[in-house]
């Protein structure tokens, strides 16, 4: 009879140098940073609350795009659960973190969509990508706050192809305190349709 055998290298995950694949931006490596976390934290509910923000901070100047950081976020926020007043707590703090931040200065990622780049030459699908920037934005800003969009409002979003209006309206989702309110304000402000 043949027999044929197989041999794998084995290695624990806590044993592994996680620094160049953090830097390399791979999500995998943030939901393995955030296990970690979670190992040294159990028990102690003011050191998972601390760890989980600075975790928070982290992966918000990471440079991952908007649905790649969402994904990591539904997995930590289970990796890393607090008590319901200590996570609203958390994120009411995160919030108002990135309110002040968003006042006093623009990631590169807005940079990018915002930036004023209309000088002679430019090609016209400059132009396109921005919007298509802008639109990932609006849309991750969206589900990163208020969880998936509804086919309607994501149709909705898709369709338009005005940069000043994706601006006005990323400005808005990062205001508003429900996608209750986002709907009600663009209904005034005439960009959408109500979702039925």
């Amino acid at each position: 009879p043949v027999r044929l055998s197989l041999e794998y290298a084995a290695c624990k995950l806590r044993d592994v140098d996680l620094g160049p694949w953090l830097a390399a931006g791979s999500p995998v490596a943030r939901i393995v940073q955030a296990h970690r976390l979670a190992q040294r934290t159990r028990g102690d509910e003011a050191g998972r609350w601390a760890a989980k923000l600075a975790f928070v901070r982290e992966l918000r100047g990471a440079g991952l795009g908007w649905e790649d950081s969402a994904r990591v976020m539904r997995v930590v926020h289970g990796l890393l659960a607090l008590p319901r007043e200590l996570e609203v707590e958390l994120w009411r703090k995160v919030k108002r973190e990135e309110e002040a931040m968003h006042e006093t200065m623009r990631s590169p990622y807005e940079t990018v969509v915002w930036e004023d780049g209309r000088e002679e030459g430019r090609q016209e699908g400059l132009q396109e990508g921005r919007c298509a920037a802008a639109r990932e934005l609006l849309l991750g800003i969206l589900t990163t706050r208020f969880g998936p969009c509804d086919a309607a409002t994501t149709q909705a979003i898709e369709a338009l192809s005005d940069g000043s209006e994706l601006m006005r309206l990323a400005q808005l989702a990062m205001k508003v305190q429900s996608m209750a309110d986002f709907r009600r304000d663009l209904c005034g402000g005439g960009s959408l349709a109500t979702p039925r």
